[in-house]
C-alpha cells in the first residue's frame, strides 16, 4: 500500500498515558499543570512530558474548552490607526494568548463608536471568554450594556472609571505632560498652544492646562483644530492657524502627534521662526522617526506593547479565576522624552 494513503494516527492523551505507564488521570494532571498541587513526583512528571514530546502529542484546546465550558478565545478591541507598530501589537496579543491555550479575535475599532458596538456584539456572539478593550477617545457609556454581558473585561483607558467593576489599566499621560510643561516653563516659556484634532484630544489638552495652572501660569492654553490627515494636507484652510495671533505669539507648542509636530515645525521655519530658539515644539507618541527630524523632536512616550502584555496577563488570570493575581487597577505612566526641539536639556 502507498504510504501516502495510509491512515495517520494522531497521538492522544491515552497514548501518552499508556507509553509513560501512568493512569489517564495522572497524564491529564501533568499536561494541564496540576501536578504540583496533586503531589505527582518530579520523576513521573518528566516521564509524561518526555513521552508527550516524543509522540508529538498536542493538547486539544477545543476539548479543553468544552470541559471547562469555555471557547478558549479572547476578544481584543484596539485602535490600530495610531503611531504604534500595529502588526507587532497583534503578534503580541496572539502569541501571549497561544502560550496559554487561547486564540484571539482581534478587532480594529478605529475609535468609531458604531463600529465598537458591532464588534462587541460579534465578540459576544462568538462566545469569547473575555475581552480586552482599549477605550480610546470614545465615551464608555454607550458600550456598558454590552460590556456587562461579557464574562470578563479588561479596560485600557487614559483615565480610571471608579464606578465600574471591570479590571482596568490606566495609560496615564499626566506625569509626562507635567514634566514637559515644567521643563518649558523653567526655560521661560509662557505662551502655550496645542494643535490637534478637537475634541478628540480633550484628555491631552486638559492635562496640559492642569500642568500650566500648577506651574503658576494664568494664560490659557491656545487650541487649534486640525484633522488627523493635517500633516499631509495641501488645503490652505488646514493651515490657516499659521496667521492666528495666538499661534504667531506662542513660544511653546504641543502637537497631538509627532507627525503634526513635524508639520508645525516646518510651518514655523517657513515663517522665519526658529525652533527651539523662539518656539519650543513637543510631539506625542515618540515615533521611531522623532530623532531624525530637524531639530530632533521632543515627545511623549507611550507604552502600547507593555499595555498589551499586561492586559493579556489580566484577562487570562480573570478567565482562569486567579482573582488575586493582579490588582483591580494598574497605572502605567507615559514619559517625557527630551530632544532639542524643546530647548536646552533638563537640569540634572
Amino acid at each position: 500500500m502507498d504510504t501516502l494513503s495510509q491512515p495517520v494516527t494522531i497521538p492522544t492523551l491515552r497514548h501518552v498515558a499508556k507509553q509513560a505507564r501512568v493512569s489517564l488521570s495522572t497524564a491529564s494532571s501533568v499536561m494541564n499543570g496540576h501536578a504540583e498541587r496533586l503531589r505527582i513526583s518530579a520523576k513521573t512528571q518528566e516521564r509524561v512530558l518526555t513521552t508527550a514530546e516524543q509522540l508529538g502529542y498536542q493538547p486539544n484546546p477545543l476539548a479543553a474548552g468544552l470541559r471547562l465550558k469555555r471557547s478558549q478565545s479572547i476578544g481584543v478591541l484596539w485602535s490600530f490607526a495610531g503611531p504604534h507598530g500595529s502588526s507587532q501589537l497583534v503578534r503580541n496579543f496572539s502569541g501571549q494568548a497561544m502560550q496559554h491555550g487561547y486564540s484571539t479575535l482581534v478587532y480594529d475599532t478605529l475609535n468609531d463608536p458604531e463600529l465598537i458596538v458591532s464588534q462587541l456584539r460579534a465578540a459576544a456572539k462568538n462566545r469569547v471568554d473575555g475581552v480586552v478593550f482599549a477605550i480610546g477617545r470614545a465615551s464608555i457609556k454607550p458600550f456598558l450594556p454590552l460590556l456587562e454581558k461579557l464574562p470578563h473585561v479588561v479596560l485600557v483607558t487614559a483615565r480610571p472609571y471608579d464606578d465600574l467593576p471591570f479590571l482596568q489599566i490606566i495609560h496615564c499621560m499626566t506625569r509626562a505632560l507635567h514634566d514637559a510643561v515644567h521643563h518649558l516653563v523653567a526655560a521661560g516659556r509662557d505662551r502655550f498652544a496645542f494643535i490637534g484634532s478637537l475634541p478628540g484630544n480633550t484628555s491631552k489638552t486638559e492635562a496640559i492646562s492642569a500642568a500650566l495652572k500648577a506651574a503658576g501660569l494664568s494664560r490659557p492654553l491656545s487650541l487649534f483644530h486640525c484633522s488627523e490627515a493635517f500633516p499631509f494636507s495641501q488645503k490652505e484652510e488646514d493651515w490657516s492657524f499659521r496667521t492666528h495671533p495666538e499661534f504667531t505669539s506662542a513660544n511653546a507648542i504641543f502637537a497631538a502627534t509627532d507627525e503634526i509636530a513635524a508639520a508645525v515645525t516646518s510651518a514655523l521655519h517657513e515663517a522665519g521662526r526658529k525652533v527651539p530658539e523662539e518656539v519650543a515644539v513637543v510631539g506625542f507618541n515618540n515615533s521611531p522617526f522623532a530623532s531624525l527630524f530637524t531639530p530632533p523632536l521632543a515627545s511623549i512616550q507611550r507604552f502600547d506593547d507593555l499595555l498589551a502584555h499586561r492586559a493579556m496577563e489580566r484577562i487570562i488570570a480573570a478567565i482562569e479565576e486567579r482573582h488575586d493575581a493582579f490588582p483591580h487597577t494598574e497605572t502605567i505612566n507615559m514619559e517625557f522624552i527630551w530632544r532639542s526641539s524643546a530647548g536646552a536639556p533638563p537640569a540634572p
